[in-house]
């Protein structure tokens, strides 16, 4: 079938922007009506996640605040560990007397032509008992002098038996630490 349009031609072109405007305002009605559905929705979804997230909020503070009662018992055992593990070291390092000074500063009064094979000493007397071998008496009794001119130590024994060979000599000498050498 065909339509024949008898009306003026200004008349059709009047009916055709009025289909026009219809159609045009059809569709923004149906977007302004989709747009605000949207919105609606968008906004109802808003309030649930953010009542999902308070709830998850609520449950992580619960949970972490455990947690740090744990943790706080865990650490808490750890430090005062620690802090028994220094006290001992502390209380070991001021009792125990310091001998690495003695020690370097006797390495230091040893002529290269001495060679010390004992080194026995008391921490509670201060008795110190030295054995080795000189090169030379006179390396021997230079020994003798170093350790008497020391400020570490007295009262140095120097048999004469150390003294009547004059090479290759065997030696002992006891003497004694100074008052106050192990001290830090």
């Amino acid at each position: 079938m065909k339509l024949i349009n008898l009306l003026p031609p200004s008349e059709q072109k009047v009916l055709q922007q009025e289909k026009l405007y219809g159609g045009l305002l059809r569709f923004l009605i149906a977007s302004v009506v989709s747009y605000a559905i949207v919105i609606v929705v968008l906004i109802g979804w808003r309030f649930y996640l953010q009542s999902t997230l308070d709830n998850v909020d609520i449950d992580i503070k619960k949970n972490q605040a455990l947690i740090d009662r744990q943790d706080n018992d865990t650490i808490r055992k750890e430090v005062q560990k620690t802090n028994n593990t220094n006290t001992d070291y502390i209380n070991f390092a001021a009792n125990n007397p310091n001998w690495s000074k003695v020690l370097i500063g006797f390495s230091k009064l040893v002529p290269k032509e001495v060679v010390i094979t004992s080194f026995n000493a008391n921490t509670k007397s201060g008795k110190i008992d030295i054995l080795g071998v000189g090169l030379t008496r006179d390396a021997v009794l230079q020994l003798r002098s170093n350790i008497d001119g020391s400020p570490l130590f007295k009262n140095i024994n120097l048999p004469l038996e150390n003294l009547q060979k004059s090479s290759n000599v065997l030696f002992n000498f006891t003497f004694y630490l100074a008052d106050g050498a192990l001290k830090l």
